[in-house]
C-alpha cells in the first residue's frame, strides 16, 4: 500500500438516507460477528451482576454497601442500576471497537487531539459557544438531580467524550451532520 492510498478518508454519504443505508447494509453483514460479541459482553455482565448481587450485595436490599447500591439494579433502584449496566457495556463495547478498528495509536491522537478540536468548535461557534455549553451544563445538572446515580452521570460525559473522540467516524455526529 503506498503512501498517498493510506491517507484516503473513505467517502461521507451525501444525505441522511444514503447514510441510513450504508449503515443498515454494514449492520446486516456484520450481523452474526456482532451479534456473537454482544452475547458475550451481555453474558459477562450477567455474571458479573450476579455474583455482586448474590454474594456480595447479600440480596436485593440496598444499604449493605454505597458503591454497590449506585451500580446493581436492586428492588428500588432497578431503572438506574439497568442504565448503568447498559451504558457501561456500551461503553466498553465502543472502546473496544474503536481500538479494533483504528489501533492504540490513532485512538491515542484523536483523545490528545480532542481539547483542540473542542477549542476550534467553540471558535466557530462564536457568539454562541459560551450559552451552548451551558446549556449543556445545565441540562447535566437537571438530568443528575433527576437520576441521582453519579455513576450515570459520569458514564454519560464519558460517552460524550467518546463522541468527541470519534468526531467524523461517529454514528451521532454523522446524523447529526446530515440531519
Amino acid at each position: 500500500m503506498s503512501a498517498q492510498t493510506a491517507d484516503i478518508q473513505p467517502q461521507s454519504p451525501g444525505s441522511l438516507i444514503a447514510f441510513l443505508k450504508l449503515l443498515l447494509v454494514g449492520m446486516l453483514k456484520k450481523l452474526p460477528v456482532k451479534l456473537l460479541l454482544a452475547g458475550i459482553v451481555a453474558l459477562l455482565a450477567w455474571i458479573l451482576h450476579t455474583y455482586l448481587l448474590v454474594v456480595t450485595n447479600e440480596g436485593f436490599n440496598a444499604g449493605n454497601n454505597v458503591w454497590l447500591d449506585r451500580i446493581l439494579a436492586l428492588e428500588d433502584r432497578a431503572i438506574s442500576g439497568t442504565l448503568v449496566w447498559t451504558l457501561g457495556v456500551g461503553l466498553v463495547t465502543s472502546i473496544i471497537a474503536r481500538l479494533m478498528a483504528y489501533g492504540i495509536g490513532a485512538t491515542m491522537r484523536s483523545v490528545v487531539e480532542t481539547p483542540k478540536y473542542i477549542w476550534n468548535w467553540a471558535k466557530e461557534a462564536g457568539i454562541f459557544a459560551i450559552p451552548l455549553l451551558f446549556i449543556g451544563y445545565f441540562l447535566t445538572i437537571i438530568f443528575g438531580f433527576v437520576v441521582s446515580n453519579n455513576l450515570l452521570i459520569i458514564q454519560l460525559f464519558l460517552i460524550i467524550i467518546g463522541i468527541l473522540i470519534a468526531r467524523h467516524t461517529s454514528i451521532l455526529m454523522t446524523v447529526l451532520r446530515l440531519g
